[in-house]
């Protein structure tokens, strides 16, 4: 079933597929879950078409669609929405089918927008059976509250968990000034998702602090960073530099606030050395 239209609301879809489309703009970093309600409609919008593919069970809104719910917008070249359907009772009288949607992906120069949260990349998927969005193509950004989390692969977020996974090249920059770089970087958010809480990086490790703390940039393979405390603690192979100063062992403990650092050996027997440049 072919639908075209240039501005389609969708009060004769099911509550379930606008309250499942609605759904979609709260899965990135830091949004809360949205209250679905019945009649809390979504608007959705296309320069082309909207398609109904019944035997695929799939709706397609194309040519920059926008899908929006209060302030909250999904907008993609293309905008698809995969259901499933299911018999129940319809106050007493026959039974109706229900429509459930179960994935939401925003295809093409995807944008997810609520507030001061911003989520960019070339496709935006949204699984509602798992809480689980994933971002792929381009370079997936996520930025919120003066945050920024970028990869080259993918970004994942685990909203069940609260985590966000970023693979690639991967570069976090709090809001607190702190740089935090790896090939996969692991973040954790409080429980109303609004800050992060802890940062895990892996391969090729960096901290970049601002050098009015007295610490430049430290290396390693992993590490594991606190944002409360500003604690960093890097394993295996730890470069430490700040200006001509270099240090290098198998554990470091970095306080990002202050700059101060110690350096420690492991069990293997491997010494830590430094190179201190004096003051000219």
């Amino acid at each position: 079933m072919f639908m075209p239209s240039l501005k389609t609301m969708l009060p004769s879809m099911s509550p379930a597929v606008i309250a499942a489309l609605a759904v979609m703009t709260a899965s990135g970093l830091a949004l809360p879950a949205p209250t679905l309600a019945q009649d809390n409609n979504l608007v959705v919008e296309a320069d082309n078409s909207l398609q109904w593919l019944r035997d695929v069970q799939q709706y397609i809104a194309r040519g920059n669609a926008t899908a929006q719910r209060g302030d909250t917008v999904l907008s993609a070249d293309v905008i698809e929405a995969n259901y499933v359907t299911e018999d129940e009772e319809n106050n007493g009288a026959n039974d109706v089918e229900a429509t459930s949607i179960t994935l939401i992906e925003g295809r093409t120069n995807a944008e997810l927008k609520h507030g001061a949260f911003v989520a960019k990349a070339s496709t935006i998927t949204y699984d509602l059976i798992t809480n689980l969005a994933v971002l792929t193509g381009g370079t997936p950004t996520i930025v919120n509250a003066g945050e920024t989390l970028i990869a080259r692969d993918r970004i994942t977020y685990d909203r069940n968990a609260r985590l966000l996974t970023a693979s690639g090249d991967a570069e976090i920059t709090l809001s607190n000034g702190q740089i935090l770089r790896g090939e996969q970087i692991e973040a954790t958010l409080n429980e109303d998702e609004s800050d992060v809480v802890t940062v895990n990086a892996t391969g090729a490790t960096e901290v970049f602090s601002p050098a009015a703390t007295g610490l430049r940039q430290a290396f390693a393979d992993t590490m594991t960073y606190e944002k409360a405390t500003g604690i960093a603690v890097l394993t295996g192979q730890v470069v430490l530099k700040d200006g001509g100063n270099t240090m290098t062992g198998d554990k470091a403990e970095i306080d990002t606030v202050t700059g101060s650092s110690t350096m420690s050996a492991s069990n293997s027997g491997k010494r830590v050395g430094g190179v201190f440049k004096p003051a000219e």
